[in-house]
């Protein structure tokens, strides 16, 4: 698991002190999103998406643009939300969100890059 490196704590900084940040803090998303990253059940992982399926409905979690545009919810149960009601997490649980996310992102990837191996042998 990464750490808050200084580098990122930098990063986070200017991107707060020149309002980088596409989307605005929210401290119930940052709960909620933490929730689902501990209770959650990860059904997909897209390039740009890391879609969660928690008490019956499925959230797409935006995982593009680090640390900019990131960490906010962009579907759920396949609507799109609205950008008014985009927020982003805390740089905690946005470190932890692109862990998970480039962690099944390679496995993804790992499993599609091995698949054609098998699809060539048959």
């Amino acid at each position: 698991m990464s750490k808050l490196t200084l580098r990122v704590c930098l990063s986070h900084f200017a991107n707060t002190l020149f309002r980088m940040h596409q989307q605005p803090f929210s401290d119930e998303w940052d709960a909620r999103l933490n929730e689902l990253l501990d209770h959650g059940e990860i059904v997909d992982c897209r390039e740009n998406t890391l879609t969660i399926k928690y008490l019956g409905n499925e959230v797409d979690i935006w995982c593009s643009n680090k640390w900019y545009s990131f960490g906010h919810a962009w579907r759920v149960n396949g609507f799109y939300v609205d950008i008014n009601r985009q927020y982003r997490p805390r740089i905690n649980t946005m470190v932890r969100l692109w862990d998970v996310f480039q962690t099944e992102r390679n496995m993804a990837l790992d499993n599609e890059y091995l698949s054609l191996f098998r699809e060539g042998a048959e």
